[in-house]
């Protein structure tokens, strides 16, 4: 099924479903396995923090239908990400390609309406750079096809994701402009001309 943002919803989900069931034969997890699912974990915890507070601030309609889009794979992925962890000993890593400090969290907490959809795609496509960058690092030469399958999953719905979300920041911040002359991002993904 064909999303009203152009994402495959329904081949997302089949390949995220049949992850449990992938065997990753008798090779253990190579270091880049281990370095994948250790950043990929905070990843997505933050990923879901993110979402939460879309769903509860956002104002914007098409916003909101991505979230619950993003949503809907983040927990399956993550609950695959647990299980290797624990199976590998795996600890989240401390630091990772797409984290998003503390006070710009706090900033995003304090914005509403338009202010905050903007804010939250600037930081939501930094996000899913972060995750791009981490799954880059899985390829057929070192990792298990397993996580292959996840990382590559993850490449296809970020990399779609991101052009959504420009195009819809893109729709927004030529709203502010309209609104309020202007535009600011302190994601500095865009930023409107002022009118």
């Amino acid at each position: 099924m064909k999303t009203a943002y152009g994402v495959r919803l329904g081949a997302i989900v089949t390949t995220l479903a049949l992850l449990p069931t992938v065997a990753c034969g008798s090779r253990s997890p190579s270091s880049a396995d281990r370095v994948f699912v250790a950043a990929m974990i905070p990843h997505h915890h933050l990923g879901m923090r993110l979402l939460d507070e879309a769903t509860q601030r956002s104002s914007d309609v098409r916003l909101r239908h991505l979230v619950f889009e993003m949503g809907n794979y983040h927990s399956t992925e993550l609950a695959q990400l647990d299980q290797w962890a624990t199976s590998w000993g795996v600890s989240p890593a401390a630091n990772f390609s797409g984290s998003i400090p503390e006070p710009q969290l706090e900033i995003l907490n304090t914005l509403r309406g338009l202010e905050h959809d903007t804010e939250w795609l600037s930081l939501m496509i930094l996000h899913h750079e972060g995750a791009l960058t981490i799954a880059s690092a899985v390829t057929p030469a070192n990792s298990l096809a397993a996580v292959r399958t996840l990382a590559s999953s993850i490449r296809v719905a970020q990399t779609q994701q991101i052009v959504e979300m420009r195009a819809l920041l893109d729709e927004l911040c030529g709203e502010a402009a309209r609104i309020t002359h202007g535009c600011s991002l302190s994601g500095s993904v865009a930023t409107a001309a002022q009118s």
